[in-house]
């Protein structure tokens, strides 16, 4: 077994004995580690057809239980995060309710820490219903969502304040919260909780038991948007020891390195994640995305007719894109356009 499956083995063993110690008539087995473990590589090496092949064996097995209800709907939002496409809302929705449904089964008849557990079951659906409105529907609709996520956490943690797993959930919704409050947080109608957000999500990264992978995800972005960019590189470059084949890793070290100004490095993983795209064709948001960030790099560099040619020579598929990815790619496309007129 990989190293880094065997890390988060272990990790899962535990999160599995907590639930063992806590369980009621309707939690009556725990789900077994290593599928878990399995799930989760898959999603983070964006094999998600495995991923929810492995789901699917987990509701099988556990069907009173909301892991396997969890990670197919957490999957699906990693999917539909790197398509850029809204794939599964009924299912997605769905699912997240299956999860409700089911904690709330078992929060009232189980120990203080099987229901800080529960709080964070509940705290995620909260989030992932708040993540999917910031991006397919009302950002004011994930506000409120958030503010109810960020509620089950806090309940957690009062159950049981050494379940760091509770802090990756908190963190991610202090720091955005306050990162996408804009002139509410300017002036002073909304705190400005980024820098105990990071803190929070370093704490879930350190020492969480399921949630740890996706703490030091979640801090690539969070720190490249803070300009940590080093911080953020740092945490890149250990993901991508472990999940070699993650293009979500690759897109956050390339984006730290070009807001750092450091255009060469960005260039090389740029093309690094080129590569990984062209393997699956079809994702044309992400494609043009990173076509115009290879041409801007070069640019940067001031190789201006390298990144001429490069955009006359790649991107010929501008025709085969669909109006809805041409509007939310309209700059991009527009950019790439223009530079094939300087070749």
């Amino acid at each position: 077994m990989p190293r880094h499956a065997i890390s988060i083995f272990i990790m899962l063993s535990v999160a599995a004995i907590a639930f063992a110690e806590c369980r009621s008539e309707s939690l009556h087995e725990q789900v077994d580690p290593a599928l878990l473990s399995d799930l989760m590589y898959q999603v983070f090496t964006d094999h998600y057809d495995s991923a929810y092949v492995l789901c699917d064996r987990v509701i099988v097995a556990y069907p009173q239980h909301p892991s396997g209800y969890f990670f197919k709907a957490y999957t699906m939002m990693a999917q539909m995060t790197e398509e850029f496409d809204d794939l599964y809302e009924e299912e997605y929705f769905s699912l997240l309710d299956s999860v409700e449904s089911r904690t709330n089964n078992i929060i009232d008849t189980c120990q203080n820490d099987c229901k800080a557990w529960c709080c964070w079951y509940l705290g995620n659906i909260w989030a992932y219903r708040s993540l999917w409105k910031a991006r397919f529907g009302s950002v004011i609709s994930a506000f409120k969502l958030a503010t109810r996520a960020r509620e089950s956490y806090e309940t957690g943690l009062m159950y049981d304040s050494t379940l760091h797993d509770l802090y990756a959930g908190l963190g991610s919704v202090h720091y955005w919260k306050s990162a996408k409050g804009g002139v509410l947080r300017t002036f002073g109608f909304l705190a400005d909780d980024r820098e105990k957000g990071i803190t929070e999500l370093k704490v879930a990264a350190a020492s969480s038991v399921l949630s740890r992978e996706t703490a030091r995800k979640t801090l690539i972005t969070v720190l490249s948007d803070f300009k940590q960019y080093d911080s953020a590189i740092a945490y890149a470059e250990e993901m991508l020891a472990s999940y070699p084949n993650g293009k979500s890793f690759l897109w956050g070290i390339s984006w730290a390195y070009y807001h750092k100004e450091n255009y060469q490095r960005a260039y090389g993983y740029f093309l690094k994640l080129r590569s990984r795209l062209s393997e699956k064709p079809g994702n044309y948001h992400k494609l043009i995305e990173c076509d115009a960030q290879i041409a801007r790099c070069l640019e940067k560099l001031g190789q201006k007719e390298q990144a001429a040619e490069w955009c006359t020579q790649n991107v010929s598929y501008l025709g085969a894109v669909s109006e809805s990815v041409r509007k939310k790619q309209e700059e991009n496309i527009g950019y790439l356009i223009r530079m094939q007129h300087h070749y």
